[in-house]
């Protein structure tokens, strides 16, 4: 249900894709055309963005030639959240900033093998 400040944009979010679906749907249609220019043309200009992927999955996909994948590594791990926020940053300045400024967060899943024993 969309309100004068809560707007839904629904589409199908695979458990690996969730960041090339953010930056598909900015400008794509939701899937029962409430949103036809996409949910960019929903954000207010000079409002702070946020955006929260909750998963305990990797990333696995690809969109606009960049190819997404952590490989359930902490190193690939940081290499795709500079790649995604480089695409944001690059394709729509005016809505995500020109940097990350500190705003750059994660909750995700960690494989056995990667956990740091140090926090447990």
């Amino acid at each position: 249900m969309n309100t004068s400040r809560f707007f839904h944009h629904s589409t199908v979010v695979g458990s690996r894709d969730p960041l090339c679906k953010l930056i598909q749907s900015h400008d794509a249609a939701d899937e029962f055309g409430l949103q036809p220019d996409g949910y960019g043309a929903l954000l207010r200009p000079g409002s702070f963005t946020f955006l929260l992927v909750v998963t305990d999955e990797r990333v696995d996909c690809s969109q606009d030639g960049v190819l997404y994948r952590d490989a359930s590594t902490v190193s690939q791990g940081e290499a795709v959240a500079a790649a995604f926020e480089n695409q944001l940053f690059t394709k729509w300045p005016a809505e995500f900033g020109a940097d990350a400024a500190g705003r750059r967060y994660s909750l995700g899943g960690a494989l056995q093998s990667e956990r740091d024993e140090a926090l447990w």
